[in-house]
């Protein structure tokens, strides 16, 4: 079995407020988009609706969702990440979104 490994760069961001707001329910229950989610679409977000999305390296704004999120939440995730780190050629950001109650 031949698997190899490498380091990628994440981050978490606990967005409770996300998860309560109509256009971002509405996109991770909107089974035309292919997100990486536990989420149970068509049910309201519990805590295990945490989703993952990828950041461009780059920090272009380019990323998995980028073209399907509501662009307010794509950019306050791009805009994170730009606080966060580098612009690289490497491996995308990982970037797991959650709803957790402090």
């Amino acid at each position: 079995m031949n698997i190899k490994s490498t380091k990628t760069p994440a981050l978490i961001l606990n967005a409770l407020d996300w998860f309560k707001q109509k256009d971002f329910i509405n996109w991770i229950n909107d089974e035309s988009n292919p997100l990486m989610t536990w989420h149970k679409r068509g049910e309201s977000p519990t805590e295990w609706s945490d989703l993952i999305v990828l950041i461009d390296p780059s920090l272009n704004g380019e990323g998995s969702d980028s073209d399907t999120m509501p662009i307010e939440y794509w950019s306050s995730i791009i805009k994170i990440c730009r606080a966060k780190f580098k612009p690289t050629s490497g491996h995308h950001i990982i970037v797991r979104i959650t709803n957790l109650t402090e």
